[in-house]
């Protein structure tokens, strides 16, 4: 659960059509280790270049071991900062070269600037929405939750 936003972060970066003007996702193999590869016939890489889990943390804020819990320093006190918050995403997205706008959508905003909202940015090609939200509001176990809001 401490990977909603590295996973959310993952699905973007690939959702962007990479390879397109000069946006070059890394190479992952560490899902088919080479002793495998090496049953694979002559000339076939089944390797391709696309984000995952593992390389979104190459250009992370944080890091992998402080995502699960390792502890960083806060106010001169070592504290555990499990996953991600919503400005930490931010954070991500803006070192893998995305432009992102945060908003943060409280009491204040009427749930109709909402919606327009959102729904002018589906409309918009390529750009998405991501939210982060807490989770016993809708009845789910655990804190908060960042994920990509979909739509037909």
């Amino acid at each position: 659960q401490d990977f909603f936003g590295p996973t959310s972060g993952t699905v973007l970066l690939n959702a962007l059509r990479p390879g397109e003007g000069g946006f070059e996702p890394p190479t992952d193999d560490s899902f088919l280790p080479a002793t495998d590869r090496a049953f694979l016939p002559e000339g076939f890489d089944p390797i391709f270049q696309r984000y995952t889990q593992n390389n979104v943390f190459r250009r992370s804020p944080r890091s992998r071991a402080e995502v699960l819990g390792h502890p960083v320093e806060l106010q001169g006190k070592p504290v555990k900062d499990f996953g991600y918050q919503i400005r930490q995403f931010d954070d991500l997205l803006k070192a893998h070269g995305l432009q992102s706008s945060l908003r943060v959508v409280d009491e204040k905003l009427s749930p109709a600037t909402i919606r327009d909202e959102f729904v002018r940015n589906m409309k918009t090609r390529d750009d998405y929405v991501v939210v982060n939200y807490k989770r016993s509001a809708l009845g789910q176990e655990g804190g908060g939750r960042i994920s990509p809001l979909g739509a037909l």
